[in-house]
């Protein structure tokens, strides 16, 4: 099966069931923490601040810092899939279904699972 295909039906099933990705995948929001240590300084700071506002569910301003990120390490399937997810709650499904391929173009085997740690 198509690898697009398969992200782009997954996103309609997680839209039809009225779940968030991290409820769907059965994980807390709260359990977001970062998978990937990385060399910029600055960067680093924009991801943690972007975890911040996504956590508190400002997804406009986090999808803005893991932009920031992005650009300046654009092979990061994790802050692909932010943004996606941030477009997704924003209702900007479009752009949301593009972040989420993109995603999984620049690691074909990207595990969303890893960006959420359960905490018990």
């Amino acid at each position: 099966m198509n690898k697009k295909f398969l992200a782009s039906s997954v996103v309609v099933l997680i839209l039809l069931c009225g779940l968030s990705p991290a409820r769907a995948l059965g994980l807390e929001q709260e359990a977001l923490e970062p998978t990937v240590q990385t060399l910029d300084p600055e960067a680093q700071e924009s991801f943690t601040r972007g975890l911040r506002l996504y956590r508190n569910r400002n997804f406009r301003e986090a999808m803005s810092e893991f932009s920031r990120v992005s650009e300046s390490q654009p092979d990061r399937a994790d802050v692909h899939y932010l943004i996606g997810y941030c477009h997704l709650m924003l209702k900007e499904f479009g752009p949301s279904v593009d972040a989420f391929h993109r995603s999984f173009d620049k690691d074909p085997e990207f595990d969303p699972r890893m960006i959420y740690k359960n905490r018990k």
